[in-house]
């Protein structure tokens, strides 16, 4: 089935309205790929900022996942009348909007256990589709080693304990048929 969306652009504070028709499936894999480039847009200047810049980055939370949950949480269901949904999914997220439901955990599961691009589930009533989250160096400062030490930035949470190249969870987007 088509359906009619409306996205913001991510291009960094530059609202464009763009309006495309395209199947469940596609528009899952948009929206997939639109949070991971969102995410890579802002690990790129998390890592490179420095001193003022970064203390800046961290107390107003600009970093990858949370301006990406800002971005997604809300616009995604929003514009597709709840209809769709994309959110980083791990197996301990931090925060409760990420938590995948079953079919989303299943695919965060076998993203982790090989090596592959995407992974997707064409059930009856939804298409799913996910790619993994790959930790970046940028990634450790808040999520490194050692694990169970508190984090150096936000001190209500721990380290995990991820690794540079390791797969930790997946973005994962779900649109209903219909």
């Amino acid at each position: 089935m088509k359906r009619l969306i409306i996205f913001i652009s991510l291009l960094f504070l530059l609202p464009v309205t763009v309006y495309a028709e395209i199947t469940a499936k596609d528009l899952a894999k948009l929206l997939v790929r639109l949070e991971l480039q969102t995410r890579a847009v802002i690990a790129g200047k998390f890592s490179k900022a420095e001193g003022d810049n970064k203390n800046f980055m961290i107390q107003h939370k600009i970093l990858p996942a949370a301006v990406a949950n800002a971005i997604f949480f809300g616009v995604v269901p929003q514009n597709t009348n709840n209809k769709a949904w994309v959110k980083m999914v791990v197996d301990k997220p931090r925060n409760p909007n990420n938590k995948g439901d079953t079919v989303a955990i299943e695919m965060i599961s076998k993203l982790k256990k090989g090596n592959l691009e995407y992974v997707e589930e064409d059930l009856d009533d939804a298409y799913y589709y996910a790619e993994p989250i790959v930790a970046t160096k940028a990634c450790l400062e808040c999520h490194g080693n050692p694990k169970g030490a508190q984090d150096p930035h936000f001190p209500e949470y721990k380290l995990e304990g991820w690794k540079v190249d390791q797969v930790i969870g997946g973005v994962v987007s779900k649109v209903e048929k219909d």
